[in-house]
């Protein structure tokens, strides 16, 4: 699990990110489950940590605290259970990302109900094939 780093210092997570990115990579590939969160609070760089540890291509977060979201993949085990619509928790953010949902990328939360689009996800669960 790697926590939200709100008061890290300025570029710092993308220096991080990428020294990590390899041993993440391996780990992923190998079964393993990599858990990053960020809230969008503080310098707000943990888009620039993910994409350093290329997990993921970020390019903004948006602060989403107490909005409503919404589980796009009540089928999917990250989204098992989720009720659905709910209230973002405090410090909770949407994502700006080139990613598209496909198999191995799935949008689990996002900010737009069914429906009405992709949105912008809260939740992405990605899977690193072997």
């Amino acid at each position: 699990i790697v926590y939200d780093q709100p008061n890290a210092p300025a570029g710092a997570l993308a220096d991080a990110g990428s020294s990590w990115a390899d041993p993440i990579d391996d780990f992923a590939r190998a079964g393993g489950v990599v858990i990053v969160m960020s809230s969008g609070a503080g310098r707000a760089e943990m888009d620039e940590f993910l994409e350093g540890a290329g997990l993921l291509s970020v390019s903004t977060e948006t602060d989403f605290s107490f909005q409503v979201a919404y589980n796009r993949a009540p089928a999917d085990i990250v989204g098992a259970n989720v009720v659905t619509p709910f209230v973002a928790l405090y410090e909770s953010c949407t994502m700006t990302t080139s990613a598209v949902p496909d198999a191995d990328t799935v949008f689990v939360v996002s900010d737009t109900a069914p429906g009405d689009g992709i949105g912008n996800p809260v939740v992405i669960h990605r899977i690193l094939e072997p």
